[in-house]
């Protein structure tokens, strides 16, 4: 993943765009949902789960940190499948595992259930959020990498100023 014959990180030849920066920008988008989706859209719910659910709002909160030390205990296997295998296969299932368990998330019908549902989460967070992403962007980058890290970093900031006003107006729209 180093810069192919002919390309500089920081330049662009004549019609050609190093490559890197394409990765950069679909990283910044790609860790600007998923942080925004996974990680802020609770808080926005949360409200509205103890309502619908009748659970309490420690039995919530604590499925979500159950998820953070789940995603903490799988950081250091995620850092080695990316070390042997590379980032796309695993960023990739990271994403579709969080999707599935985004719409099993809405459905869930028991606390033991919730906490699955975020212990899952919790892995996928490991496969997608910014570890991998900046891992993915060590190996496309030498000089520009502090741009690059920079970038995607001010990117994926700005998901809880789009997400949690996203997830509290769908919840108060369609419940």
């Amino acid at each position: 993943m180093r810069d192919p014959p002919g390309y500089s990180e920081g330049s662009v030849s004549p019609g050609r765009l190093y490559y890197g920066w394409v990765i950069v920008a679909a990283l910044s988008l790609t860790e600007t949902v998923s942080w925004g989706i996974v990680y802020y859209g609770f808080s926005a719910l949360l409200r509205p789960m103890e309502e619908d659910t009748g659970w309490s709002r420690v039995e919530l909160t604590g499925a979500f940190s159950f998820s953070l030390l789940v995603a903490a205990l799988a950081a250091v296997p995620v850092g080695r499948w990316i070390d042997r295998r590379g980032p796309r296969g695993l960023m990739t299932l990271g994403s579709c595992l969080g999707t599935a368990l985004v719409l099993a998330w809405a459905r869930v019908e028991s606390v033991s259930a919730l906490y699955a549902v975020w212990a899952g989460l919790g892995l996928a967070m490991a496969a997608t959020l910014y570890e991998p992403a900046f891992g993915v962007i060590v190996g496309w980058f030498g000089r520009q990498r502090h741009r690059a890290l920079t970038i995607v970093t001010l990117a994926a900031g700005l998901a809880s100023t789009i997400f949690v006003p996203l997830a509290t107006w769908l919840a108060l729209r369609y419940g």
